[in-house]
C-alpha cells in the first residue's frame, strides 16, 4: 500500500507545475520531482528527513537561478556532516538568486553547520536575509560567523543553549556574542532587522553594563536599523531607557530619521 501511495503521489508531483511557492512538510517522494516540474519556483519551504536529502538539495540549488527564498527544517541529528557542509558552502558560493535562507536544525554537530555557513557567506553577494535556529555548543566560532554577515540586511539567530552550563554561557554571552553583534552593527550599515534570542534566557549581571551600553549605542545610532528583538533579561531595557534621551538627541543631530523599534522579549 505504501508503494502504491508513493507511486501515486509521484505522478501527482509531476503534474503539479508552474508553482512559484511550495511547502513540503512531510515529503513522501524525492523532492527533486517538484523542482523538475516547477522550473520557475521562487519560494521553497521543506522538511528533510531522508539520509542524503540535504546534500541533494544543496547540490541542485548550486545552479538554480529562480529560488529566492529557502526554508529548511532538518531536525534529524544525523543529517548534517562534512559532505553536506561542503554542499551548503558550494551552494552559497555559486547561487546568484537566493536572497532569504532559514535553517532550523537540532543537530549535535551544529559547529560544522556554522563553519561551512560562514565560509559560504563570505563568498556570497546576493543573500540578504538569514535565519538560523540551532543548538549552541561551546566550540562554535561565532566571531568569524558574525564577521561574514556584513552583506546581510536581516539576521535572526535563535540559539538553544540548554546543553551549556550557566557559567560558560554567561562568559560566552558577555565576552563574545554581544561584542560580536555590536561590532557587526558598526560594520554593516545596511542591516535593517536583527533578532538574537536565547533559550533559556540569561539573567542580567551588573558587570555587563559597559558592553550593554556599547550595544545599545550601536543600535540607536545605526543609520538603517528598523527593528531589534533580543532577550529582555540579558540586555536590560533599564540601561536602554537611561541612554535613550541622549542617544536620540545624537541621532537627531546626525539626521538619521526615526529610531529602530526595540522589542525586549
Amino acid at each position: 500500500k505504501t508503494e502504491t501511495l508513493s507511486s501515486g503521489l509521484e505522478n501527482v508531483g509531476r503534474n503539479i507545475t508552474n508553482l512559484k511557492s511550495l511547502s513540503l512538510y512531510k515529503p513522501l517522494m524525492p523532492f527533486v520531482i517538484y523542482l523538475d516540474s516547477n522550473p520557475f519556483l521562487q519560494h521553497l519551504d521543506i522538511v528533510l528527513e531522508r539520509e542524503g536529502s540535504l546534500n541533494e538539495l544543496f547540490n541542485i540549488l548550486s545552479s538554480n537561478r529562480t529560488v529566492i527564498a529557502l526554508r529548511i527544517n532538518c531536525e534529524d541529528i544525523y543529517l548534517f556532516h562534512d559532505e553536506v557542509g561542503k554542499s551548503l558552502q558550494l551552494m552559497l558560493s555559486s547561487n546568484k538568486s537566493l536572497q532569504c535562507l532559514e535553517i532550523i536544525s537540532r543537530a549535535s554537530n551544529c559547529t560544522l553547520l556554522i563553519k561551512y555557513l560562514t565560509t559560504g557567506l563570505r563568498r556570497n553577494n546576493t543573500l540578504q536575509e538569514l535565519d538560523v535556529n540551532i543548538e549552541l555548543s561551546e566550540n562554535i566560532n561565532l566571531k568569524e560567523f558574525f564577521e561574514a554577515t556584513d552583506n546581510l540586511k536581516s539576521l535572526t539567530m535563535i540559539l538553544d543553549t540548554w546543553e551549556i552550563s550557566k557559567q560558560v554561557l554567561t562568559s560566552l554571552y558577555q565576552e563574545e556574542i554581544i561584542p560580536y553583534v555590536t561590532n557587526m552593527l558598526k560594520r554593516n550599515e545596511d542591516m535593517k532587522f536583527l533578532k538574537v534570542i536565547f533559550y533559556p534566557c540569561l539573567l542580567y549581571k551588573e558587570d555587563w553594563i559597559p558592553i550593554v551600553q556599547t550595544f545599545w549605542k550601536s543600535v540607536l545610532l545605526h543609520p538603517s536599523l528598523c527593528y531589534v528583538r533580543i532577550n529582555k533579561s540579558a540586555i536590560t531595557v533599564d540601561i536602554l531607557n537611561d541612554m535613550k534621551k541622549t542617544l536620540l538627541t545624537q541621532r537627531k543631530e546626525k539626521k538619521l530619521g526615526p529610531h529602530p523599534i526595540v522589542e525586549a522579549w
